[in-house]
């Protein structure tokens, strides 16, 4: 089918048929067919009843008098309708008169018992949409098309700061005081693994090697003195990798603290995580 136009759109492919019909591509894949768009201005939900998404006034209207949301479940919507039957929650009730987190369809994967978003997967295991850059399988944040690491989701509102904002409604991320705070009289840090506490006063997941109170590194279980997080690449070296060059200190790796002068003189402290060798040549490992 030839096509009139094409609007642009970071999420999703849409256009605009040759009969003046807006459509946006069903799945957001190349390949699958394509759906009818809401008739709203520049909307591009898929429309229901009345050519309108459920959001401008498509599809079934809640019951409840006065109320023109959509029909979620029984016939009103997710604010008039059933609640959850688990005791002191008050989200929806869905499936089985419980809400997607108490009752609704589990992750397929063997072990994993978070709420399945798409295909029977949740979120983690490849559930939902994706991150849209090229090569990351990612879940997309905030329906933005992009994952957390590639700019989806709310930023940080400190200015110059393009760090994920956490979820606690601040609007700030873990540095400048969003999420929750270590719980250590005075100390301002935040919160690491839910434990209540920053890495410093024992927050975090600690290193599985018996009597070792070390933090564990990058998901490993393990401290760097036990093998945890990255290593060094030189051939044949168990050490860990230093400064964040690929190398341990014997073959290399260092922090370097260098003095910059600008033209105007004004002396300025920056830090740089390379390999001696890339810094100074003539400094020997």
């Amino acid at each position: 089918m030839d096509v009139s136009k094409k609007i642009t759109n970071m999420k999703y492919e849409t256009r605009i048929n040759e009969k003046g019909v807006k459509q946006r591509r069903k799945g957001g894949k190349v390949g699958e067919g394509w759906a009818k768009c809401c008739q709203k201005d520049e909307c591009i939900s898929f429309a229901m009843v009345g050519g309108l998404c459920s959001k401008h006034g498509g599809g079934r209207r809640c019951k409840e008098n006065n109320c023109s949301f959509g029909v979620t479940h029984g016939g009103f919507c997710s604010t008039h309708g059933p609640r959850c039957l688990e005791e002191g929650c008050l989200s929806a009730g869905c499936r089985n008169g419980l809400c997607k987190k108490h009752g609704g369809p589990r992750c397929s994967i063997v072990g994993c018992n978070t709420s399945a978003q798409t295909r029977g997967l949740c979120v983690k295991h490849g559930g939902g949409p994706r991150c849209r850059v090229s090569g990351c399988t990612a879940g997309d944040a905030g329906g933005k098309g992009f994952c957390i690491k590639h700019g989806g989701g709310t930023r940080c509102s400190e200015e110059g700061c393009d760090t994920a904002a956490r979820g606690d409604g601040s609007g700030l991320c873990s540095r400048h005081g969003g999420g929750p705070r270590c719980g250590m009289a005075g100390c301002k840090a935040g919160d690491v693994g839910g434990t209540g506490f920053c890495i410093k006063h024992g927050g975090g997941t600690r290193c599985s090697v018996q009597g070792c109170t070390s933090c564990e590194q990058r998901g490993t279980g393990r401290c760097i003195k036990h093998g945890g997080g990255t290593r060094c690449r030189i051939e044949n070296c168990t050490s860990g990798d230093v400064g964040g060059c690929g190398r341990c200190k014997k073959h290399g790796g260092k922090r370097f603290k260098l003095i910059i002068r600008p033209p105007d003189d004004e002396q300025r402290e920056t830090n740089y995580e390379l390999t001696s060798k890339e810094i100074l040549p003539h400094v020997k490992a």
